[in-house]
């Protein structure tokens, strides 16, 4: 009895003593939708880096009392979400106050999660699982928001030890999703391309047999077009020949085999050649250039768009129309194209680029009007183009007209920072007592800190209020700062002259081939007659017109070496390569390559006199930044193969000293279609330089060097060149003028002299004593 008894009590008194700790682990366990670890016993990380979903790399850096992060989340339209996961992963301060420290979790401004920050645990790993409820087709908001406190008591919101920190690439998001049944028409196509499908996804281009040139062209069109409507995202294309379907099928693409089509497809070629796999009625409704869109037969939730005609001519018609549609298409399945007439554009011409001189509005480079507020104000970006052989002096400046409105009764030193691709240029303070508007505030920006190609100006107002401090009683309803899309940057005079091979700015704009909008100068030149090679010119294509933001409708497309001088793009296994072609490459695949003699190259530059470099420069030599002595490559003969790498390479073209040639060439041709899917990825397209490169596809790096010999490209007439110089150089013109000036008047004076001698020459002798 007494045993029972001794027993019931170390019983009680155990779960007396063990409750506390029950209940103190009670709140992380009724978290239904987060489950939080420590990293020793985290799972491996799975699905997409948030990075991936990032302009700017590097982690998230949530600073402040209050600070916040938001990420846009892409869902397709004909996707359903099935499941969606957060793994979070983050560092919080460790001087954080637990009790009043939290990290919230909101999708679409709702909150999914509310994750402590505790000072004794300040690693982090959740596992979180959004509701798939709240996502919507099309672009998602994620949102980081950190309330952090060090005290119970007042408080600096702005201390420095206030901070949490995300890992943007151990941190993940993972969606599973199903794609829907779909009938579509062609106002669907654009959710049906969209930036926010999957990544990975392949457009399959369908033709009867191995394409002709002029099928070539019409496919590299609507290459293109499929790739704009996906903007950023990069388009892997794939060739496939035609097959006839036995049994034949119903539907409008009854004779088409498409159970081999891994994704949806693109039908194209004349109604001859494709009216074995068409259903009867449709191909009598083919009167022109025809565009049309359909189901696939054999996977009901994928598409299949017919581009078709009676001619090459209606063909291209057709892709164009597909190519050049920005606006929604009528809601039917098929439209014939009676005409289509596209406006002639100037060189350079892209969206979001600036090359002519001139003031530019930022409404129409993109920008729209956006106000912000508060201590941690979101930074406002205007991003902007130049063409990629912009050239100008060392003291040109891009000058901002900013209209903008600041709120009254901030601190005088609170200031707006300009910012060009992340490097500070420019303050302007806003330090106007009583607020209010201006209207044209010009900052100027040297015009040799822009990039060629995209530029990113950022806006990032730090407003301060009057009172503030660990005990302070303040409002922050006053710290408004407005941007107008009113506001101007101009361009000032400038010229195009770079020197060449340069991959770099071929990656950012397609220099140069693109520098005729409509891409009549660009060649395409395919060395074998297989599906991988189109596939490969094709992926290509779709990515400068992506760069360029409009269809290039005028390239040409051979088995041959394109006529004229035209800047040629030659794809091809290293062993189809010709031989012709290949005088003057950096690299011979197989035979020869060479490489740098010295990585870090030290020499001095020659200065010439200014005269001399005066002369220089007006006789049509320009004298650049890149214009810095070298040592030669050392040259290596040797069988070194490719072993399924891609290698690119750029040099003036051995057919014509006026044009450049770019070689894209792998060991076969199934390597060099993977190869060129992976080089349109942003990660190594973006990372293209110099004269070669290598992409290889077990490294998530580029390999390039800088090696051939380097030529100049465009150039400036003897009268712009003047007119530039003394416009640089007024005094220059002003001794010019008055040494003209002098000279004038002296020519006048010795002129009347002889004039007076001519005609008083009788007077004075009639005068003379006899």
């Amino acid at each position: 009895m007494t045993r029972t008894l001794t027993r019931h009590l170390i019983h009680l008194t155990l779960a007396l003593c063990c409750a506390p700790l029950a209940l103190a682990a009670e709140p992380a366990a009724l978290t239904a939708s987060a489950t939080v670890s420590t990293p020793e016993r985290a799972a491996p990380a799975t699905g997409v880096p948030l990075a991936r979903f990032m302009a700017t790399s590097g982690p998230i850096r949530l600073e402040g009392a209050a600070g916040r992060m938001d990420i846009s989340l892409p869902v397709s339209a004909r996707e359903t979400v099935q499941h969606a996961q957060l793994r979070l992963v983050a560092t919080n301060s460790v001087s954080l106050l637990g009790e009043r420290s939290q990290l919230a979790v909101r999708l679409n401004g709702r909150t999914v999660v509310q994750l402590p920050l505790s000072p004794r645990q300040p690693e982090i790993v959740a596992d979180i699982r959004l509701p798939v409820a709240l996502l919507k087709p099309g672009y998602n908001t994620l949102s980081f928001v950190a309330a952090q406190h060090y005290s119970l008591q007042c408080e600096d919101p702005a201390a420095p030890e206030l901070w949490t920190e995300i890992d943007t690439v151990r941190s993940t998001l993972t969606l599973d999703t199903a794609l829907k049944p779909i009938t579509p028409v062609l106002a669907d196509l654009p959710d049906l391309l969209a930036p926010t499908q999957s990544p990975g996804e392949i457009l399959n281009i369908v033709t009867p047999g191995l394409p002709q040139p002029a099928l070539l062209a019409a496919g590299g069109i609507v290459a293109q077009g499929a790739a704009l409507r996906l903007r950023y995202l990069p388009l892997t294309v794939r060739h496939a020949s035609a097959q006839v379907a036995t049994p034949r099928g119903a539907g409008a693409l009854a004779g088409l085999d498409t159970r081999a089509l891994n994704g949806d497809a693109v039908l194209i070629g004349t109604l001859d050649a494709l009216k074995p796999y068409l259903a009867a009625d449709v191909a009598t409704r083919i009167k022109g250039a025809f565009l049309a869109i359909y189901p696939m037969p054999s996977d009901p939730k994928r598409f299949v768009i017919l581009v078709s005609g009676r001619n090459d001519a209606e063909v291209a018609s057709a892709a164009s129309a597909f190519a050049w549609q920005s606006t929604p298409f009528p809601r039917q399945a098929e439209l014939n194209v009676a005409a289509i007439r596209i406006p002639e554009m100037p060189d350079y011409a892209a969206g979001g680029r600036i090359a002519q001189p001139g003031s530019y509005r930022f409404s129409d480079l993109g920008f729209s009007t956006r106000s912000v507020e508060g201590t941690q104000a979101q930074p406002l970006t205007l991003t902007m183009s130049l063409p990629a052989d912009t050239y100008a002096p060392e003291d040109a400046y891009i000058e901002l007209a900013l209209d903008f409105a600041q709120g009254a009764r901030m601190r005088n030193d609170s200031v707006l920072n300009i910012f060009l691709n992340g490097n500070f240029q420019q303050v302007v303070p806003l330090d106007e007592e009583r607020g209010g508007l201006m209207q044209r505030y010009r900052v100027r920006i040297p015009l040799r800190d822009f990039k060629p190609g995209s530029n990113t100006l950022t806006f990032s107002p730090r407003m301060t209020p009057q009172q503030e401090g660990a005990c302070a009683t303040y409002q922050t309803g006053n710290l408004q700062f407005t941007l107008f899309d009113s506001s101007l940057i101009t361009l000032p005079q400038v010229f195009h002259f770079t020197l060449l091979p340069d991959l770099q700015r071929f990656a950012l704009s397609g220099f140069p081939y693109t520098v005729r909008s409509s891409g009549e100068q660009l060649g395409v030149w395919l060395a074998s007659r297989d599906s991988d090679t189109i596939a490969a010119a094709w992926t290509l294509l779709g990515k400068l017109s992506q760069r360029k933001s409009i269809p290039l409708t005028q390239v040409r497309y051979g088995y041959e070496q394109p006529a004229g001088a035209r800047h040629t793009l030659l794809l091809g296994a290293s062993d189809r390569l010709p031989v012709a072609a290949l005088k003057g490459a950096p690299w011979l695949p197989g035979r020869h390559f060479t490489q740098p003699a010295l990585s870090n190259q030290a020499l001095p530059v020659n200065n010439p006199g200014w005269l001399s470099s005066t002369w220089h420069w007006l006789s049509g030599g320009l004298r650049t930044s890149l214009d810095t002595p070298t040592i030669g490559p050392v040259a290596v003969d040797g069988n070194a193969r490719l072993d399924g790498q891609l290698l690119t390479m750029q040099y003036r073209s051995p057919f014509s000293s006026k044009s450049t040639l770019t070689v894209f060439t792998s060991d076969d041709p199934a390597a060099l279609s993977a190869g060129m899917a992976r080089l349109v990825d942003p990660r190594y397209w973006d990372n293209l330089r110099g004269d070669v490169a290598l992409v290889s596809q077990d490294r998530d790096t580029v390999t390039w060097q800088q090696v051939g010999a380097r030529y100049e490209y465009g150039g400036i007439g003897l009268r712009d060149r003047l007119g530039f110089y003394f416009s640089q150089h007024p005094w220059l013109w002003f001794v010019l003028t008055v040494i003209l000036l002098v000279l004038l008047a002296a020519l006048v004076a010795r002129l009347i002299r002889l004039y007076h001698r001519r005609i008083h020459r009788n007077v004075a002798e009639q005068q003379e004593p006899r």
